[in-house]
């Protein structure tokens, strides 16, 4: 007779083998199981879960939420907005709908109806934010003089955090540059993000590792550093937007607001005086819109007209004597803008035509506004490249079907984008997308019914364009760069004198006037004669930078039988030549809310590193005086930027470095004694003019006589910029006593 299996007892812990084998365990050591296959009993330690109380997980959940909501209270603080929850789930559902549609010509349309674009936006006001490329993360850079704080926004539930960076910022092998936002992984470590490229031809070189070191030495601890922080987050932050876009498309104006903003645009804006929209062909289109005979599926003509909209928006709601109109021009202008950002998959993607490149050149032209983020370097590559794959750097053959139009719209457009595409790579010291070898598409020709000044001012701008382009080849990429000093030096005269017979050739029609400005055309504007002054003196100081800044970023071999030190002070003499005429340049700019960036901020800017340099180099020279008063200057033109943007454009990196230099000079001053140092004979033809090659600088004919020490509150506003924007203003109520012009040591 066979006897019963004795039960096993119950145990509170098992053993790992009687664990892993899901039996009941006998609570031994050894065990049953165990003994019985042979196997050794080991017992691991566990913990058991204790369940939270449920007062104590709401009191956590109330304790996280109070933290969520005072970092989104620091973040608005500092002028960053980004959607709620509900904003987040909507954004990514409308992200998320598929727009397929062709039309029977095989080119891209949206299957979204013009009625589904045009309903009224949801969601709050964009304010002085930027926008974000990406619905799901956003990187939101905030620039201050001391920290920068990076917050990933991955959904709406996702908390947000500051973050400080690190001593190292993230470098390049070409240039070093001060800040260092950080980003959050998946797994909470971080990590430097990758910041923007700008190569030893940008002006943001002044802010590298040896710039500042540079600086130091000349001037000691001075916090330089954190004002060179300072300007390039301001750079960064503008360079991506920060927020989602809108929700809801812009609705259409109606046709008399609709042509009041064709009229702005073809009237007002600069970009108009190259004709890459037609004026009647555009208005009778539009017109055809709005009596319902145009299709309303043509993504490309959805976008020029969104863009259009844009240009008039911006020179209409902008008012000269409101600072505070100046943002409100930007948001109101940048809704219809994002009219055009909604049909980019199409225009790019999408089977397309030359009306597509139309479009997205004049979307890339627009963004040029100092008021919008810097998205031109992506949208004017994408523009070149999808020129170029439909063959618009090419001539037609005779025996294409082409009208005579049609090349001359080709023609406009690609030399268009070429001297724009050539602007921003030369600005920001990156390779340029277009190589002038394969270029044979003929010039712009005169188009019928317009004066020929206008077809003057297109092919000047060409031909500095294709200058600013042996600059990018000769002198900034890494080949130039490793060449010895006497080939640069040979290859920087070159340019030079190519850049002086291109200034030379200019017809007096379209000089600079300065304070008497007389039109010969209505079809040109100041802003087109300020461009060609300041482009030749902007070139200038990027070839004679080379040998003129101190700092060595180029790496290049030496000579040991050449000696440059006479080039590095000639082209110390131009640089502090052109800075000069820059700075005095700004008293007649006028400052709007259609201004492009490169008038109002990138050339002033320039003009005042350039001389700061140049101040730093020589502190005693008796030239120092006099450029310090011009630096001043300087500081004052963007102190009125400020004011005129109602503090949305603010860069106290002008005033910072006018007050180093003043510094420096009175360090000079302490370690000389009240007496300073006579001039030396090389550097007299600042003063006197005697040089045939700083004839063209006047600048002591401008401010002669000029000391600081007499410029009080009473006389200033004879210093400040645009003064035709200023004579329709209200001096006697202009806030003096609020604001402070002032230099601190």
């Amino acid at each position: 007779m066979s006897l019963a299996k004795e039960p096993i007892p119950k145990s509170l812990l098992a053993c790992n083998y009687c664990r892993l084998k899901k039996v009941r365990c006998s609570g031994q050591e050894p065990c049953r199981n165990c003994e019985s296959h042979g196997e050794v009993c080991c017992f691991t330690p566990t913990t058991r879960r204790v369940k939270r109380k449920p007062r104590e997980a709401k009191e956590t959940q109330r304790l996280l939420q109070d933290r969520l909501e005072k970092a989104e209270s620091l973040l608005r603080q500092a002028g960053i907005t980004f959607p709620s929850a509900a904003d987040d789930h909507d954004h990514n559902y409308n992200h998320n709908h598929n727009r397929n549609h062709h039309d029977n010509n095989g080119s891209a349309s949206a299957t979204t109806s013009l009625e589904s674009r045009n309903r009224t936006p949801a969601g709050t006001d964009m304010g002085d934010a930027r926008l974000s490329s990406s619905p799901h993360i956003t990187n939101i850079t905030v620039a201050s003089s001391d920290r920068t704080a990076a917050v990933p926004q991955r959904n709406s539930s996702t908390s947000r955090r500051t973050l400080e960076p690190k001593a190292t910022p993230n470098s390049t092998d070409t240039l070093q540059l001060h800040s260092g936002p950080l980003s959050v992984h998946c797994d909470g470590s971080e990590s430097p993000l990758e910041e923007e490229l700008h190569g030893p031809g940008s002006y943001l070189s002044i802010c590298s590792h040896p710039a500042a070191e540079w600086v130091s030495e000349q001037i000691g601890n001075s916090g330089f550093t954190d004002s060179a922080a300072s300007l390039t987050n301001t750079v960064y932050r503008d360079l991506k937007m920060q927020t989602p876009v809108h929700h809801g498309q812009m609705p259409e104006p109606d046709l008399a607001c609709a042509m009041g903003y064709a009229k702005a645009y073809f009237e007002q804006a600069f970009e108009s005086a190259f004709d890459i929209i037609d004026r009647a062909a555009f208005e009778t289109r539009l017109k055809a819109q709005f009596s319902g005979t145009e299709s309303s599926h043509d993504p490309a003509w959805y976008a020029l007209r969104a863009v259009v909209y844009a240009f008039g928006c911006r020179n209409a709601a902008y008012r000269e004597t409101v600072p505070e109109s100046w943002g409100d021009a930007q948001r109101k202008s940048w809704r219809y803008f994002e009219n055009a950002l909604s049909v980019y998959t199409e225009l790019v993607h999408f089977r397309s035509n030359i009306s597509m490149v139309q479009a997205l050149l004049a979307m890339a032209v627009f963004v040029e506004g100092l008021g919008h983020p810097k998205l031109e370097y992506m949208l004017i590559s994408t523009a070149v490249r999808l020129a170029q794959s439909k063959g618009l750097h090419l001539q037609p053959a005779s025996t294409s079907k082409l009208s005579a139009s049609e090349i001359a719209l080709r023609s406009r457009l690609f030399w268009t984008m070429y001297a724009y595409e050539k602007h921003v790579a030369y600005r920001a010291g990156r390779p340029s997308m277009i190589n002038d070898d394969h270029i044979e598409c003929f010039w712009p020709e005169p188009v019928a019914g317009q004066p020929s000044i206008k077809i003057d001012f297109f092919h000047h701008v060409i031909r500095h364009a294709q200058i600013s382009s042996a600059i990018i080849d000769q002198l900034t990429t890494a080949k130039a760069r490793r060449r010895k000093r006497s080939q640069t030096l040979q290859t920087v005269n070159e340019i030079h004198e190519r850049l002086k017979s291109w200034y030379e050739s200019i017809p007096e029609t379209l000089r600079f006037p300065g304070s008497h400005p007389v039109l010969a055309s209505p079809d040109i504007r100041i802003a087109h004669l300020t461009y060609l002054h300041l482009a030749y003196h902007g070139s200038l100081a990027a070839i004679h930078s080379v040998f003129a800044y101190p700092w060595d970023l180029s790496g290049g071999e030496s000579d040991s039988d050449i000696d440059i030190s006479p080039q590095i002070e000639a082209s110390t003499q131009i640089l502090a030549g052109a800075a000069r005429s820059i700075i005095l340049s700004t008293k007649y700019l006028h400052i709007s809310a259609a201004a492009p960036a490169w008038e109002l901020f990138l050339y002033p800017i320039v003009g005042m590193i350039n001389l700061f340099v140049c101040i730093l180099k020589h502190p005693s020279r008796a030239s120092a005086a006099s450029d310090l008063g011009l630096l001043q200057m300087g500081a004052g033109y963007f102190g009125y930027l400020e004011y005129a943007t109602a503090s949305l454009r603010c860069f106290p990196f002008a005033g910072d470095i006018a007050k180093l230099a003043q510094k420096a000079m009175e360090k000079v001053q302490e370690s000389h004694g009240s007496g300073s140092q006579s001039l030396p004979a090389s550097t007299t033809c600042l003063e006197n003019g005697g040089d045939e090659l700083m004839n063209q600088y006047s600048w002591d004919e401008e401010i002669g006589g000029f000391d600081m020490n007499e410029m009080g509150l009473d006389n200033f506003v004879s210093f400040l910029p645009s003064l035709n924007q200023v004579a329709s203003m209200d001096i006697d109520a202009f806030p003096f006593d609020s604001m402070d012009f002032s230099i601190r040591n």
